[in-house]
């Protein structure tokens, strides 16, 4: 036995994870790591954890936020990497880790390669085809579940089914959804599920995991046993954001197994909703149909009627009353006009009668004869005042007015008028007008009035 002095020195858990964490520092340092990404995850604190892993082994990694932010580089599931940092503990869980200070891409991970070479081969055969996919039952009698019977997965599974839909049967086809043999007992599910034909849809499922994880779902032997079910395939692998074979192939894809399960069935408060909406639809169609032929009826009862020999004999007595009473106002107002059409033509006659017409013609002469008159007795009464007024201006300008008044006038044989004594020889006889007749004398001297006035 030992003795003290030889004894191994006791630590407590914290005391030995600190000297481990300061041994791995101060031994190894920084280092740069190649390996693909498995199981990131980002929690709400901004920080990135994952694995890095090869094909032996796997390292946990710690990318800080404050080293995340400067990177520019956004790490995804299946990447490969290469890791700059320094490896350390983590002493409160004794975690062996690389903490990161710098990540940038070292080409993509074998597996991500596999999954794009086995999606390209499928897809040129059509597998993925979206003329080949088939219709989900609209309400299926039962629903058959392929995944984990102890996961997440059918727990949620299994609630939405009996929540949204509790009258289908659901039946679990339990099989293994990661590590070995998990492809061989996927495709021996569907098989029996085929086989038994015991539901009207199959639902593949699991949760999220790394793209290691949901490798089985990749698998080509898996792809053709989905591709050539009979029943339709839900495939609801992972999360949203991951793609499987499985949910390229299958003849829907949902994005998580609650999304699945949503899929597979109705939900019965929407069906009784669109039941109860129908029962009153159908109501309203036998109400309106009803109504219909119910005043179509009372037409055909009414058109009957209408036809009824004697409402017709009926209908024709008061047209032909109708039609008699009009003759015979007709007749009246016809008698009417014909007796003022008499009326005016006897008068037009008598006015166009010859005696008529010569009475109008003797009352028009005479007429015109007083007017003629009348016209002429004015004009003649208008003339003699006229000439009276010419006769007046004549008198006043006749020479024989200034005769009266003692002056005479003298002309020669010729008849002009003498005005100058030199107009006259001695012994030519000369006859001189006075007022009241002429006289006859002749020259015996004549005088000029120049002359007298020298003289």
């Amino acid at each position: 036995m030992d003795s003290a002095d030889n004894a191994p020195l006791v630590y407590s858990v914290s005391a030995l994870n600190r000297r481990a964490r300061v041994l791995l520092e101060q031994n190894i340092g920084s280092v740069r790591v190649e390996g693909e990404i498995s199981g990131l995850a980002r929690p709400s604190s901004g920080h990135i954890y994952f694995s890095l892993k090869d094909a032996a082994a796997q390292l946990r990694c710690a990318f800080f936020k404050q080293r995340a932010g400067l990177s520019g580089f956004t790490p995804r599931d299946g990447m490969r990497v290469l890791a700059r940092g320094r490896v350390s503990l983590y002493e409160p869980r004794g975690d062996y880790q690389l903490i990161v200070d710098a990540l940038r891409p070292a080409g993509e991970g074998e597996l991500r390669r596999a999954f794009e070479r086995l999606k390209q081969k499928l897809q040129k055969e059509g597998l993925f085809a979206a003329e080949r996919k088939r219709p989900l039952p609209a309400i299926p009698r039962a629903v058959g579940v392929i995944t984990s019977p102890t996961g997440a997965a059918v727990r949620d599974i299994l609630h939405i089914l009996r929540r949204r839909y509790p009258a289908a049967r659901i039946v679990i086809y339990p099989a293994l959804v990661q590590g070995g043999g998990a492809v061989e007992n996927l495709c021996a599910m569907v098989d029996t599920a085929n086989t038994r034909a015991e539901c009207d849809t199959l639902i593949i499922a699991r949760g999220g995991g790394s793209l290691e994880d949901l490798m089985p779902f990749n698998d080509e032997q898996l792809a053709r046993r989905v591709y050539a079910s009979v029943l339709p395939v839900i495939s609801g692998v992972g999360h949203e954001t991951d793609i499987t074979i499985c949910d390229l192939v299958a003849d829907s894809r949902a994005p998580t197994p609650t999304a699945a399960a949503a899929q597979a069935v109705p939900d019965h408060r929407e069906l009784m909703s669109r039941l109860d909406q129908a029962r009153q639809n159908l109501a309203r169609h036998i109400r309106f149909f009803l109504r219909a032929r119910a005043q179509k009826l009372d037409w055909h009862e009414r058109r009957l009627r209408a036809l009824h020999p004697a409402r017709h004999l009926s209908a024709m007595r008061r047209r032909l009353a109708a039609a008699l009473a009009r003759l015979q106002r007709a007749r009246a107002a016809n008698g009417r006009r014909r007796r003022q059409q008499l009326d005016y033509l006897r008068t037009r006659l008598g006015n166009q009668s010859p005696r008529a017409v010569i009475a109008r013609e003797k009352q028009h002469l005479a007429s015109l004869c007083k007017r003629l008159q009348t016209r002429a007795a004015d004009a003649l009464k208008v003339r003699c005042q006229r000439l009276a007024a010419a006769a007046h201006s004549l008198h006043t300008l006749s020479p024989l007015a200034v005769l009266s008044r003692g002056y005479s006038a003298t002309f020669n044989k010729s008849g002009a008028t003498l005005t100058d004594s030199r107009q006259t020889t001695i012994g030519e006889q000369l006859k001189t007008r006075l007022s009241a007749g002429y006289i006859v004398s002749t020259v015996e001297s004549t005088h000029d009035n120049a002359r007298e006035r020298e003289s």
